[in-house]
């Protein structure tokens, strides 16, 4: 019984948030019409969604389960106040055929949940903490890949999951994505614009934007594309600098917060820094240096993180410390640090960490040391 309301509650659950296929829906209108119990949980999950604090479906389960059994209570007495029959010895052929179809449907409907059910993002890093949403006082972790705002719908949906009903809260509240060391997370935002975020950031976003501007904050790195409106702006603020976009492609990189890099893939966006103000043009890079910019050509690697793969180009050792923190979320000692040593490499995140640290020393002279590793010299 428990397995069979739990793909009924998701199947309810796809139609709410508009991810229900056809052939569901014929489905799921078929156990409507005949089973009551069936439609009783659908009226409690439309008219009390599970509390933003509780991600666990087992607790929403839980709950439809009390419901159905509710119900069938009351179909139970309500037969037996109606039909005083004796109890035949025999079950009609009909009753077993539309048992059947029902079972052989919840078959179809679990191997279809199964093959859907969101997966965590993959990272390889075991102590990486979750992607999380702060939103109105709570902390909510998120154990797909993507959240997005549906403002028809009034759903914040985790990876086609109800995560939270916006009617039961206010939607002029602002959220923040929280996206931890070693991990990447997409964002929809409620205009259509698109997000991907990188490790170790955090972006802050309006459930609703307003009615003259779409406006975000974004302390890390992530990679915009912004829908088109020619009037409300898209802009994104960074630590020092701030960049204005109507629709187009970008990437913005605090994590250097004194040095902020806004590179520009299509479209056009304008960067202020300080008093300073450029207007970039497709393939162009603005880089803040005390209040300033300076403009030049993007590199082909700005945006390769996307796909995995870091360029690392003439770094010093404390920028190699923090980027082993970002992506690996590992302390990185180095003994007898020089600061004029530049390094150049590469960064794969799809494999682990000792090929990113045989680029630094060899073999020999890299040690475990705590939760981290130490590099003699």
């Amino acid at each position: 019984m428990k397995k069979t309301t739990d793909y009924i509650t998701a199947l309810i659950i796809a139609r709410i948030t508009g991810s229900i296929t056809p052939q569901e829906e014929v489905l799921l209108n078929n156990l409507l019409e005949k089973f009551p119990e069936v439609r009783a949980l659908s009226d409690f999950l439309n008219e009390t969604p599970p509390p933003v604090n509780i991600p666990d479906r087992d607790i929403l389960e839980q709950e439809a389960m009390n419901i159905i059994r509710m119900a069938e209570s009351r179909n139970q007495m309500t037969s037996a106040s109606h039909v005083r029959l004796k109890r035949r010895r025999y079950v009609r052929p009909t009753t077993i055929a539309a048992c059947m179809v029902a079972i052989i449907a919840v078959g179809v409907i679990a191997r279809y949940l199964i093959q859907q059910r969101p997966q965590n993002v993959h990272t390889g890093r075991k102590d990486a903490v979750s992607v999380s949403l702060l939103i109105g006082g709570d902390t909510v972790p998120l154990s797909g890949e993507k959240l997005t705002i549906d403002p028809d719908k009034g759903l914040l949906i985790d990876d086609a999951y109800l995560l939270r009903t916006l009617k039961n809260i206010n939607k002029d509240l602002t959220a923040t994505l929280a996206v931890p060391a070693g991990k990447r997370y997409a964002l929809e935002l409620s205009d259509g614009s698109k997000a991907s975020v990188n490790s170790a950031t955090e972006l802050k976003f309006p459930l609703r934007f307003k009615e003259r501007e779409r406006a975000v904050n974004v302390n890390g790195e992530a990679y915009f594309t912004v829908k088109a409106n020619a009037s409300r702006p898209f802009i994104v603020q960074l630590p020092n600098s701030k960049a204005i976009a109507m629709g187009t492609e970008f990437n913005v990189n605090s994590y250097n917060e004194q040095q902020p890099r806004i590179a520009l893939v299509s479209g056009n966006v304008q960067v202020t820094n300080g008093h300073s103000t450029a207007l970039l043009k497709p393939g162009e890079v603005a880089t803040g240096f005390d209040r300033q910019l300076k403009v030049g050509p993007m590199d082909k690697d700005e945006t390769s993180w996307l796909n995995d793969e870091i360029y690392i180009h003439d770094a010093s050792e404390k920028e190699i410390v923090k980027l082993t923190w970002i992506y690996w979320q590992k302390k990185l000692t180095i003994d007898k640090p020089l600061e004029n040593n530049m390094i150049s490499l590469i960064i794969d995140r799809r494999k682990p960490i000792d090929s990113f640290l045989v680029q630094l020393a060899p073999l020999d002279k890299i040690h475990p040391d705590g939760d981290g590793y130490r590099i003699e010299r």
